[in-house]
């Protein structure tokens, strides 16, 4: 399901916050599609979708893959 408004998450128990996410990113929230278990899967921003991949070994561990959205073609 996709949200329009941040919904918080944890990872590494630390809770990530839309200001904190906006500040590592240095981009403007938009949006967010969760998983079945309400973790997110993608991130919307102004500029780049993030594709959020979760990886838990003796720590759990978040990964986020940024790709371009809406190029400017010149």
């Amino acid at each position: 399901m996709i949200h329009c408004n941040w919904i918080n998450f944890q990872f590494e128990n630390e809770a990530l916050t839309q200001e904190r996410f906006e500040e590592m990113m240095d981009d403007h929230f938009q949006a967010v599609k969760l998983d079945e278990t309400g973790f997110p899967q993608y991130i919307w921003t102004s500029n780049f979708v993030f594709i959020v991949i979760r990886r838990v070994k003796l720590i759990e561990e978040v990964e986020f893959k940024q790709i371009p959205r809406n190029p400017a073609c010149e």
